[in-house]
């Protein structure tokens, strides 16, 4: 009896948060309502911000200079095996003259649940690999563990390549 009223009283309870919060006479004047739909220049505004922290990202991610050992580095490295709990991961990177020209996964988890988290952050770390051309590249949301074997086992490969 206890345990349903308590259940009761906090679905009211966030029920009635949520209708002030999402109340329009309650919100900010400077907040648009999610009713109109955003001005050009509004759209401009989020594309030029997106683009900036695109380009400092790119800059924060910059590397030195190679030295001349560095770009004589040329071949395949493959990063170690690590276990992330829902099955391996592995990285292979291919060098050229010093550069990451090609990352792919030698392994990656499978499983039923596992392979759609999988297939959806592969991509995107293969591009943030080439992007960044280092291991210091963000994780993907949703595939926290798969992202953490990526840049464990690509550390190890870029380590074997002297990177």
């Amino acid at each position: 009896m206890k345990k349903g009223l308590l259940i009761s009283a906090g679905t009211i309870g966030g029920l009635g948060s949520a209708l002030f919060i999402n109340n329009p006479s309650f919100a900010d004047s400077s907040t648009p309502s999610p009713t109109k739909s955003p001005s050009a220049s509004t759209s401009r505004t989020f594309e030029t911000t997106v683009k900036a922290r695109v380009k400092s990202k790119v800059r924060a991610n910059a590397k030195a200079p190679m030295s001349s050992a560095q770009k004589n580095i040329n071949g395949k490295f493959a990063g170690n095996v690590v276990d992330v709990g829902y099955g391996n991961v592995q990285v292979m990177i291919v060098v050229t003259s010093g550069v990451i020209t090609e990352v792919k996964a030698l392994q990656a988890p499978g499983g039923k649940r596992s392979r759609p988290y999988s297939e959806y952050a592969l991509p995107i770390l293969v591009q943030e690999t080439l992007q960044a051309q280092s291991a210091k590249i963000d994780g993907v949301s949703g595939a926290s563990y798969t992202s953490w074997g990526w840049t464990t086992s690509l550390q190890a490969a870029l380590t074997k390549a002297g990177l």
